[in-house]
């Protein structure tokens, strides 16, 4: 696509190029209209249609366990599935930068997935030192609320960041102990957890 039509296209979309240089439109297609019409015009509605194709993942693959192998499995395979999710977060993290093997390191890479894969939380720290973390978790759980949308949120524990953050511990081979207190998650998977990540 020759620079003089990409001047019409959204930002983002010629921010993004590296990912589409090499798709080949049939000559026969309007490929500016096309993407006008279906890519992203902001990084928002990227952002945010990636963590919606994320939690659908979730979401369907438990319902397919729950129909083929009952529901009283779809609890372990969460827990299974968010474990292993959180221990290759934790790895990738650590093999890209230099953190700290204690509370606030494991705090570090909880921000880091909130950045780049949970948009709809939001955070507060208020207590940052090595051997103890206190911070608050809130928005939208969208875990919870695939599973309410597709009616097997009874057959999970909540909230499943918990599993989340003991792997990420666990991978990083330390010893600290995850409380997380649940002040608030409603019929609308908005939220508020309480997160002390300590040393006993």
């Amino acid at each position: 696509m020759g620079a003089n039509k990409q001047k019409n296209l959204p930002e983002i979309y010629v921010q993004s190029s590296v990912f589409r240089e090499n798709d080949v439109y049939s000559p026969s297609m309007d490929s500016q209209q096309l993407i006008l019409d279906f890519y992203p015009d902001n990084i928002t509605n990227l952002i945010q249609s990636l963590s919606n194709i994320t939690s659908a993942f979730y979401g369907n693959m438990l319902t397919q366990v729950g129909l083929k192998y009952g529901t009283d499995k779809i609890d372990e395979i969460s827990k299974n599935t968010i474990y292993a999710l959180g221990r290759a977060t934790a790895r990738r993290h650590l093999a890209q930068h230099d953190i700290e093997q204690n509370a606030q390191g494991i705090t570090k890479i909880i921000i880091a997935a909130v950045f780049t894969a949970n948009p709809e939380y939001q955070f507060e720290i208020l207590e940052f030192t090595p051997d103890k973390i206190a911070m608050i978790v809130r928005g939208i759980d969208r875990y919870h609320k695939i599973a309410v949308a597709m009616g097997i949120d009874k057959h999970i524990t909540w909230p499943v960041v918990d599993t989340f953050i003991r792997a990420i511990n666990d991978e990083m081979g330390l010893n600290y102990t995850v409380h997380l207190n649940v002040k608030k998650l409603d019929e609308y998977s908005q939220c508020f957890y309480d997160v002390v990540i300590q040393q006993e």
